[in-house]
């Protein structure tokens, strides 16, 4: 709602407690489509992935907002897994 114009595409792949499969989440802006459940995972991997490609997001201010959404899910693995990309290397 606040950062919509800013946040300018998310994608992911997504581990849901009590789903077998995984979910697939897409976004752009304030614009999001309905998740799909995918019919089984494409390897062995069961983690959460998602994508931020943003402008003017601090990454700090976008890792506290995830962990607020994620408390108390440690079981799908998606704290610590987040990285800041730029100019296509790790930070």
């Amino acid at each position: 709602m606040f950062k919509g114009a800013d946040l300018l595409r998310v994608k992911g792949i997504v581990n849901l407690a009590g789903h077998a499969a995984p979910v697939v989440v897409h976004g752009v802006q304030h614009v999001f489509h309905p998740p799909v459940e995918l019919e089984r995972w494409p390897s062995d991997d069961r983690r959460t992935r998602m994508v931020f490609i943003t402008r003017d997001i601090d990454p700090e201010e976008l890792r506290g907002t995830l962990a607020l959404m994620t408390m108390g899910l440690s079981n799908v693995g998606l704290q610590g897994l987040i990285e800041r990309v730029a100019d296509g290397m790790p930070a």
